[in-house]
């Protein structure tokens, strides 16, 4: 039995949770195999409907209706993902204090361009990590605090790295 894809189900879910869809939401006619979807604007969207909660990674755009700044972060903010996000404002220092405050790995303000030499992943449940810059070497590297008395002397030997018993880090 043929069951639809993904981006399908989601706009399905969306439509049977009460949400309107305005514009596409369909495959296209010239394409009945494979995996296409129109392009798909989706309204009267809550924040606790799935569509609004889950990634759809498709051509699909949730639109939900807010009141101010605030409830805007709020409900952006309210999910269990934060890969990217951006926003598009008149005010530049606006935007930058809205970026400051969505829970996003990745964040644009009056653009969607990706900087690669920038370290690039998501937050709470997105993304497996950082990739690009010199974050992304964090994710290879084991961090260890290691407390002595402080009141006592540091030995020359651990201030120059230089371990006694001639194991792993030992210098010559």
């Amino acid at each position: 039995m043929f069951s639809p894809p993904s981006v399908e189900r989601h706009i399905a879910r969306a439509r049977e949770q009460g949400a309107t869809i305005r514009s596409g939401g369909a495959r296209p006619a010239a394409a009945e195999r494979g995996w296409y979807v129109q392009p798909t604007l989706i309204t009267e969207v809550t924040n606790d409907m799935d569509i609004a909660q889950e990634e759809v990674f498709g051509p699909v755009v949730a639109l939900i209706a807010y009141d101010d700044v605030a409830e805007a972060v709020s409900i952006a903010n309210d999910s269990k993902y934060g890969l990217s996000g951006s926003v598009y404002t008149s005010d530049v220092v606006a935007g930058f204090d809205i970026a400051r405050r969505i829970e996003a790995g990745t964040f644009s303000v009056n653009t969607l361009a990706a900087d690669l030499g920038s370290p690039f992943g998501g937050y709470k449940q997105s993304g497996l990590g950082r990739e690009h810059g010199p974050t992304a070497i964090a994710e290879f590297l084991q961090t260890k605090t290691i407390s002595i008395d402080p009141t006592g002397e540091l030995p020359a030997e651990i201030v120059e790295g230089r371990p006694r018993g001639g194991g792993p880090g030992t210098r010559s």
